[in-house]
C-alpha cells in the first residue's frame, strides 16, 4: 500500500504563530533573541536514537528544563526535536556525530492562505442566498482516513452534536468494542483541516462539519484495508440523512497505474453512494503517471482528483489521464496536525482531494438554499466547465481545470432582482429636493441599487450588503422646473435588473413654500414664502382667515390650534390635554390672564399663567414637546415654541423621575432641539444645577413631589434633564522617587463657598436675598448656609458672604523633614525668642552636667 500515506516533511509547533520547514539555512545563519540570548533551532538527528543523546547533552532531560526552554520533539517521522539554545550549545550540538543539520525555526504565513483563496473560496464566503453565507453550513463532509484530531482547536475541540466534527466510526475496529476516531497517524487530520478547518487555520468550506471514519490500524498506519474502506463507505451512506452527509472525501490509493475504469472491492459502494447524490472525491495517487490512476479513484462513479500548485502547474508527482477533470492545490499544503494543536505541511493528490470535498460541499449548500439539484457528476461537469484550465503539454495533452468556486456558483444564479418603483407614475412635485423611492426583491443579498435618470446628474449609487428579500431604497435628487423619466436598477453579486418600465414625474415651482405647486395654488404670496399651513386644509394661513379652523376669525382669535397641533411625536406622551381656567374648550375668545394646562392622561406636563390681554396670539402649531420618561434611562423634556423670557410670570414644567442614580436637575433656559445641546456635567452656557428641595437658585426652584416626580418653576423656555452631579475633590500629590519612596494623599472634604446677593428692600415684612454654593457641595449643615430671609426688624448685614476655606491637607513622604524645617523657619517672633530662650536653658544644663562629672567624685574623695 505504498503511497497510501503522504509523509508529514517538518513539522512545527508554535502557540500564536506558524514556524516552516528552513531546510538549506544553517544555523550560522542565527538571528539572536536580545531578550534571552538564545535561538530558535530545529535539530534532525542521524537514527531516532540520537535524539535523547543530543537533548541530554544540553541538559534537557527533564521536562522542566523542556519548557522553560521552549522544546519540543517533533514526532514527525524524521528524528529531530525544536529548542532554543545558546551558541554554545549550537556549537556543541554542530561537532556531535550524531547530528546530520541544524536549520533555524522561522515563522512564516500559512500555505492555506494561498490555496484557499487561489480557487476563490475566500471570495464565496462573502455571498449569501436567503440570509445565509456560502461556507457549507449544514452540509457535512464525511473523511476517510486515519481519523481525526477532534481535539484540535480549528476542528472544534470536541466531538458531537453542536461541534466541528459531528460523529465519527471506526470502520477498523468495527466488529469490537474498541471503538475510536481520534487520529494516531497524522493523515486524516491533515486532510480534514484542508476541507473545513476553522480557526487560525481555515479550509475550503469552514462551515462545514465533518464525519471521521477511521480505516487504518494505528499500529500500521502504511496500510488501509479495501474490506474497512468499503465498510466506512457504507457507514455513510447509512448515516447521510441523521448528519446530511454530501460530500465523502477518500486521500487513499493502491499505487497502480490504470488507464481505463476500473473495478476492485470499493465500486459497489462507491456506486451505492454516488446513487444517494453523495459526491465521491478520490486522490488519483502520486505516481507521476499521465495514463494512469490509482485505484479506487478510477472507479466510473467517481470523481478522481489530481494535484497542481500554487501557479496553476501540474505537480510533478501528479497522476492523471483522461478520466480526470478536476486539479486543485496539493503542493506544500499546510495543515492541522494530528498531535496537540499544532500544524504541518504535506503534499500529494490526498491533499488536493479535500480542496475539492470543500468546494462541493459549497456548492451543495448553495444548490439546497435554491431548492435545485444537481448529480455529482454534474457538479463536477459545472467545476470544469467554469475552472482555470490547465493544459498538460508534452505530457498526456489534456486541459484540465483548475476549480474557481465563486464562478461555479455563478454560473447557476439565474434569478435577477425585481425592481419596483414606487413613486407615484405622472406624479407632480415641487422644485428642489425630490425623493425617488424604488423597492427591490431577490433571493440573494442586494449589492448595489443605482438611481437613472434624464438629468445632468444621471446616476446615483448606493450599496446595501445586509439586505435580501424585500429592500427598500431612497434616492434624494435636487431638480428645478421640468419634465423627467427615472429608473432603478438593482444587482445581486451575480446579476442586475431594471424595472419594466420608466417612470415619469414633473417638476414645478411654489413661489410661496406652502407645499403647494403654483398651478395648484389658489392663493401664492411671495410677500411671505415662509406661510404655514395650520390647519393642513391646503390653503396657506395669509389666504385662510380661520388658520385653526376654530370657527372664529383670525382677527378676533387669539389661540391658536389645541392640543391635536401641539407636535408630541418625540415625546413620551401618549394622550396631550389642554386646559384653560379648567376647561377644555378652547373654540373661545380669551381676555385677561388664564392659567393653562398641559396633561398627559392625568399627569401634569405643564402649567403656566398667560396675559391674552398684553401678550401675543398664543399659537399652539408651533409648540413641540421632547421628552424621555423611560426606566431605563435618565428623564428630561424639552418644550420649543414657547418663549417667556418678556413675561412677567414663567412657566412650571412636571417631569417624572426615572434615573436610579441622579441627585439633580439641570436646567438649560434657552431654545434647544435636542438633548445633545445640553452638557453632561451641567457646565454649559445658561446652564443652571438645581437641587430638588425647593430652594430658589437664579429664579429657579426644584422640587421632587411623592419621590416620582420633579416641579421645575420659574422657566422662560424649557429644557430640563436629571443627571448625577459628583462633588468637586481636592487633595495632595504623593512624593516620589528617591529610591522607591512613595508619597501618600488625602482627599479633603468639600467645603461651601457662598455667594450672596444684596438684600433687597423690605417686601411683605421681610428682606431677601439668593445664596449660592460655588463649590456646590450639596451641604445641609446649617450653620455654614447663609440666612436667605430675614423679618424688616432685624437689620440686614449688607453684602454678607460666608467664606469658608478648605483645610489645607499635610503632605508627607520623603520630604517631611524639609518641611517642617520651612515651618520653623517662618515662626513668629515671640515663638523664636521662646526657642532661643530653650536652647540656651539645653546648653547651660548640659555645661554643668559636665563640671559636675568631674567635680563630684573628687569631693566623695575627700
Amino acid at each position: 500500500m505504498k503511497g497510501i500515506l503522504v509523509a508529514l516533511l517538518i513539522i512545527v509547533i508554535l502557540p500564536t504563530a506558524f514556524s516552516l520547514d528552513i531546510r538549506g539555512q544553517q544555523a550560522s545563519d542565527n538571528v539572536y533573541d536580545a531578550s534571552s540570548e538564545t535561538t530558535r533551532v530545529i535539530v534532525k538527528v542521524k537514527e531516532p536514537r540520537g535524539v535523547a543523546k543530543a537533548v541530554a547533552k544540553i541538559g534537557l532531560g527533564n521536562s522542566a528544563e523542556k519548557n522553560s526552554r521552549n522544546s519540543v520533539i517533533l514526532d514527525s517521522g524524521i528524528p529531530s526535536f525544536m529548542a532554543s539554545l545558546t551558541d554554545e550549545e549550537i556549537e556543541e550540538l554542530r561537532n556531535d556525530p550524531n547530528v546530520e543539520e541544524i536549520f533555524i525555526d522561522r515563522p512564516m504565513q500559512p500555505t492555506l492562505d494561498v490555496s484557499v483563496p487561489l480557487i476563490n473560496a475566500t471570495s464565496t464566503w462573502e455571498l449569501q442566498y436567503s440570509g445565509y453565507n456560502l461556507t457549507g453550513q449544514g452540509q457535512s463532509i464525511c473523511i476517510i482516513d486515519t481519523g481525526v484530531n477532534y481535539s484540535h482547536p480549528d476542528l472544534g475541540g470536541c466531538i458531537g452534536e453542536g461541534c466541528k466534527v459531528i460523529a465519527g466510526y471506526d470502520a477498523y475496529y468495527a466488529n469490537t468494542l474498541d471503538v475510536n476516531i481520534m487520529d494516531y497517524c497524522g493523515h486524516g487530520t491533515h486532510v480534514a483541516g484542508i476541507a473545513a478547518a476553522n480557526g487560525s487555520i481555515k479550509g475550503v468550506a469552514p462551515g462545514a462539519s465533518i464525519v471521521a471514519v477511521n480505516a487504518v490500524d494505528p499500529n500500521n498506519c502504511n496500510v488501509l484495508w479495501t474490506s474497512n474502506i468499503s465498510s466506512g463507505i457504507q457507514w455513510c451512506i447509512n448515516n447521510a440523512d441523521t448528519y446530511n452527509i454530501s460530500v465523502i472525501s477518500m486521500s487513499l490509493g493502491d499505487g497502480t497505474n490504470n488507464s481505463n475504469y476500473c473495478s476492485d472491492g470499493t465500486a459497489a459502494y462507491i456506486n451505492a453512494a454516488v446513487a444517494q447524490n453523495i459526491s465521491v472525491l478520490i486522490a488519483s495517487g502520486n505516481t507521476g503517471n499521465y495514463t494512469g490512476i490509482s485505484s479506487p479513484a478510477c472507479v466510473e462513479s467517481a470523481i478522481p482528483v489530481s494535484a497542481s500548485d500554487d501557479n496553476d502547474d501540474i505537480a510533478s508527482f501528479a497522476a492523471r489521464n483522461w478520466m480526470v477533470q478536476l486539479m486543485l492545490p496539493g503542493v506544500s499544503i499546510l495543515s492541522t496536525y494530528y498531535q496537540n494543536s499544532g500544524y504541518a505541511y504535506s503534499s500529494g493528490t490526498s491533499m488536493s482531494t479535500p480542496h475539492a470535498a470543500g468546494a462541493f460541499a459549497i456548492m451543495n449548500q448553495y444548490l439546497e438554499l435554491r431548492g435545485i439539484t444537481r448529480t455529482p457528476s454534474q457538479i463536477e461537469s459545472i467545476f470544469n466547465s467554469t475552472g482555470v484550465t490547465i493544459y498538460d503539454g508534452g505530457y498526456s495533452n489534456l486541459n484540465y481545470s483548475r476549480i474557481d468556486l465563486y464562478e461555479a456558483i455563478q454560473s447557476i444564479d439565474s434569478v435577477v432582482p425585481n425592481v419596483t418603483l414606487d413613486n407615484q407614475n405622472g406624479s407632480y412635485e415641487i422644485e428642489g429636493n425630490i425623493s425617488l423611492n424604488c423597492s427591490v426583491e431577490d433571493t440573494d443579498v442586494i449589492s448595489n441599487t443605482s438611481l437613472y435618470g434624464n438629468w445632468s446628474s444621471w446616476h446615483i449609487n448606493q450599496t446595501n450588503y445586509s439586505g435580501y428579500n424585500d429592500v427598500a431604497y431612497s434616492f434624494v435628487v435636487e431638480l428645478s422646473e421640468g419634465d423627467y423619466l427615472w429608473n432603478c436598477e438593482a444587482c445581486d453579486a451575480f446579476n442586475c435588473n431594471y424595472s419594466t418600465y420608466n417612470h415619469t414625474f414633473y417638476v414645478r415651482p411654489d413661489s410661496d413654500n406652502d407645499t403647494i405647486i403654483d398651478e395648484f395654488d389658489n392663493c401664492v404670496s411671495i410677500a411671505n414664502p415662509d406661510q404655514n399651513d395650520t390647519d393642513d386644509d391646503g390653503s396657506g394661513d395669509l389666504c385662510d382667515s380661520d388658520d385653526d379652523n376654530d370657527g372664529i376669525d383670525d382677527g378676533s382669535d387669539n389661540l391658536i390650534g389645541n392640543a391635536s397641533f401641539v407636535n408630541i411625536s418625540n415625546s413620551s406622551i401618549s394622550l396631550l390635554n389642554i386646559s384653560v381656567n379648567g376647561s377644555t374648550n378652547l373654540s373661545q375668545i380669551f381676555t385677561n390672564s388664564q392659567t393653562i394646562i398641559f396633561q398627559d392622561s392625568t399627569s401634569t406636563v405643564m402649567e403656566f399663567i398667560y396675559d391674552f390681554a398684553s401678550n401675543p396670539v398664543l399659537n399652539f402649531a408651533s409648540v413641540q414637546i421632547i421628552s424621555q420618561t423611560n426606566v431605563s434611562a435618565n428623564g428630561f423634556v424639552i418644550i420649543k415654541g414657547l418663549n417667556f423670557s418678556n413675561f412677567t410670570d414663567k412657566k412650571t414644567v412636571y417631569m417624572n423621575k426615572t434615573g436610579t442614580s441622579t441627585n439633580r436637575i439641570c436646567v438649560k433656559d434657552q431654545e434647544i432641539a435636542s438633548l445633545s445641546e445640553m452638557s453632561s456635567s451641567c457646565n454649559g452656557a445658561n446652564e443652571v444645577s438645581l437641587i430638588c428641595d425647593g430652594t430658589l437658585s437664579n429664579g429657579y426652584t426644584c422640587i421632587l413631589i411623592n419621590s416620582t416626580t420633579y416641579k421645575i418653576t420659574g422657566l422662560n423656555y424649557s429644557g430640563i434633564k436629571e443627571y448625577t452631579y459628583t462633588a468637586p475633590q481636592s487633595g495632595s500629590p504623593g512624593g516620589g522617587g528617591g529610591g522607591g519612596g512613595g508619597g501618600s494623599s488625602r482627599t479633603a472634604e468639600c467645603v461651601p463657598y457662598y455667594k450672596c446677593d444684596e438684600w433687597s428692600d423690605c417686601i411683605n415684612g421681610y428682606y431677601r436675598r439668593e445664596c449660592n454654593d460655588l463649590n456646590q457641595c450639596n451641604s445641609t449643615d446649617a450653620e455654614l448656609i447663609p440666612e436667605t430671609m430675614l423679618r424688616c426688624e432685624r437689620q440686614p448685614i449688607v453684602k454678607k458672604e460666608v467664606k469658608t476655606e478648605s483645610p489645607k491637607l499635610q503632605e508627607t513622604g520623603i520630604f517631611d523633614d524639609f518641611n517642617q524645617s520651612l515651618q520653623i523657619a517662618s515662626m513668629p517672633k515671640s515663638d523664636m525668642s521662646l526657642l532661643w530662650f530653650m536652647v540656651v536653658f539645653i546648653v547651660a544644663a548640659s555645661l554643668l552636667g559636665i563640671v559636675l562629672s568631674f567635680l563630684l567624685p573628687n569631693f566623695v574623695k575627700k
